[in-house]
């Protein structure tokens, strides 16, 4: 059972019965089977309460898991013993008030906002929310989950971010001992960015499958070619939104795309959508290293000072547009035209943008790879977390990480870290504002 869109009111799979199956005929996070308008699968709040009690989906029981799995700053001074398990939380919360002895206590700041979003829940538009899981034999598993944003307390008119994942593998053979995915997530801006990030994602996913069936089913293994084959996805994508009709003047995508297998991942990027690389040593699962895979391309000439140059020399103007009381420049760098305050775009690559191409706003990914040291069995645990800013804009590389390997599973964990990064959007908004939120959770 997935937690996150029982809260949130996702829209389930008829074909796949639920979004816990392994349902493999999803395009786009729709499913091709049941399509955007599948019959959604509200759950009532008593009904959510009474589960919630008896299953405890979504984070572990004991008090440890719990912090492991809570990394939201608010969030991090609750007390780990004591009473007052909040039914939406799932985690004590100092905000409870009149805790009774028996532990119930009343719902803390954030169950409020989550309970008026989820009493909202009829009005998302169809396919608002959208979901991907598969598992394979070899124990390879992938998870996608994308919630659809708020905006001035009510749901935004669309999901901008969009995902694709194709099983390289033959899906129906589980003797395969060596599954490759290709996965990628998108966050669209601007009027039209919910069109340029489905076209973009539609883009990979249909070349890559033209390459699996070229290929007989596999694509490349060794580093060199998989970081040529992603620089040719990009650049064909590239050509595809530039040849759509619709007007990405001042619209477009970030995008992250990898290619996972159980020795290597291999990925490309555009703007601020994040994928980082978890691994735990089997012979001491108390040592991790966490490796982001990629580099935010962001116009922000303190922390990437390299990028912002770029931007500069290539004809685009890099400020901020909001001063403090003092009179200081504060918020995000941002990209502007030379002799006008347009854009004002927070990224310094993307695909579409086209105000701001001769101006420093390019679709040229950088790439990246790392090997992942073949099979680890036993309690190692090699993970990729591919996100976009819903996520990030809240939650580290580090605490993302925390967050999956403290779950049982990766679609576990793709909810978990959806959950903590929505509830931080409900807790700092006063229950007004929430991006979109895509995280797809790889368990190799």
């Amino acid at each position: 059972m997935l937690l996150a869109p029982s809260i949130l009111g996702l829209r389930a799979c008829r074909e796949s019965r639920g979004p816990g199956s392994t349902c493999g005929s999803t395009r786009d996070g729709v499913c091709v089977r049941a399509g955007a308008g599948s019959k959604p699968a509200f759950m009532s709040r008593d009904a959510h309460v009474a589960r919630l009690s008896s299953d405890r989906v979504g984070f572990p029981a004991g008090a440890d898991r719990l912090a492991a799995s809570t990394p939201l700053d608010d969030l991090k001074e609750v007390e780990q013993a004591g009473p007052g398990a909040c039914a939406f939380c799932k985690y004590p919360c100092k905000s409870h008030l009149n805790t009774s002895s028996s532990g119930a206590g009343e719902p803390c700041g954030i169950s409020a906002f989550l309970e008026d979003w989820q009493a909202d829940a009829e009005k998302k538009p169809a396919g608002f929310d959208r979901f991907y899981h598969s598992k394979h034999a070899s124990g390879f598993e992938t998870a996608v989950v994308s919630f659809g944003g708020r905006q001035g307390s009510f749901w935004k008119s669309e999901n901008q971010d969009s995902f694709f994942v194709v099983p390289i593998h033959d899906a129906n053979d589980d003797a395969a001992t060596n599954p490759q995915y290709a996965l990628g997530v998108f966050d669209g801006h601007g009027q039209h960015g919910g069109v340029a990030s489905r076209v973009a994602s539609q883009a990979f996913a249909k070349k890559i499958e033209s390459f699996v069936k070229l290929d007989g089913g596999r694509l490349l293994s060794e580093r060199r070619l998989n970081e040529r084959l992603i620089e040719i996805l990009f650049e064909h994508t590239a050509d595809v939104v530039d040849r759509c009709p619709a007007d990405f003047e001042k619209s477009g995508t970030t995008a992250v795309v990898c290619v996972v297998s159980s020795d290597l991942v291999t990925g490309g990027w555009l703007g601020d959508s994040r994928a980082v690389v978890g691994m735990r040593d089997e012979r001491a699962p108390h040592l991790t290293t966490v490796i982001p895979l990629t580099e935010d391309h962001k116009p922000d000439p303190i922390r990437n000072p390299e990028e912002a140059q770029r931007v500069v020399d290539d004809g685009g103007r890099i400020d901020r547009l909001t001063i403090d009381q003092q009179g200081r420049p504060v918020g995000p760098y941002r990209v502007f035209l030379q002799d006008r305050w347009v854009p004002g775009l927070a990224v310094s690559r993307a695909f579409g943008d086209y105000i701001v191409r001769d101006s420093g706003v390019i679709s040229k990914p950088d790439i990246n790879s790392l090997p992942l040291g073949g099979n680890m069995g036993g309690d190692g645990k090699r993970v990729v977390i591919l996100g976009t800013d819903g996520l990030w804009d809240w939650i580290s590389n580090e605490d993302a990480m925390r967050v999956a390997w403290s779950m049982p599973s990766a679609c576990e964990a793709a909810n978990a870290l959806a959950e903590a990064a929505i509830k931080n959007w409900a807790l700092y908004s006063q229950g007004k504002v929430c991006d979109d939120v895509t995280v797809a959770v790889v368990f190799v």
